[in-house]
């Protein structure tokens, strides 16, 4: 393409001999990894409500078995508790490895925009004028969705 050739053209007049690197810096921009569906978080509120419900119905039933002295109602009470104790410890474990899971992608994709900060940079500090940037960002890829 000429420069100034058409009013449509991507690159002004000004900085058309920076332009000639950037397609091969902006290939390498294009290939952001693919990122899977998060998964909504409702089992695990619904495994956090079940035991807590659970832990606070056995310790109910271990208050109460107490005060009636009712040998039945303690063996149901320790049960509920424990199993209420386990299904909390699985609920924060399932959490923290979503949370885990979650600042892994978040990572990648502040990673991408590093790059692509880098390469904003470099465009500038190869264009050496004071009204570059909109002309650089110009130049650059838009973004993958």
């Amino acid at each position: 393409m000429a420069r100034g050739s058409s009013a449509s053209s991507r690159f002004d007049d000004s900085h058309a001999d920076v332009s000639e690197g950037l397609p091969s810096a902006a290939a390498k921009l294009l290939h952001y990894p693919v990122h899977a569906k998060t998964t909504p978080a409702w089992g695990i509120s619904l495994l956090l409500a079940a035991g807590g419900t659970a832990l606070i119905s056995g310790v109910l039933l271990l208050v109460a078995a107490n005060v009636l002295l009712h040998p039945g109602a303690w063996r149901w009470g320790f049960a509920t508790t424990i199993a209420g104790e386990g299904l909390l410890i699985a609920g924060l474990a399932a959490m923290a490895t979503r949370l885990w899971r979650n600042s892994r992608r978040v990572n990648t994709q502040l990673d991408g925009i590093d790059r692509r900060l880098v390469e904003v940079q470099s465009t500038l500090t190869h264009a050496g004028t004071t009204g570059s940037l909109r002309s650089a960002l110009r130049r650059l890829p838009p973004l993958a969705a």
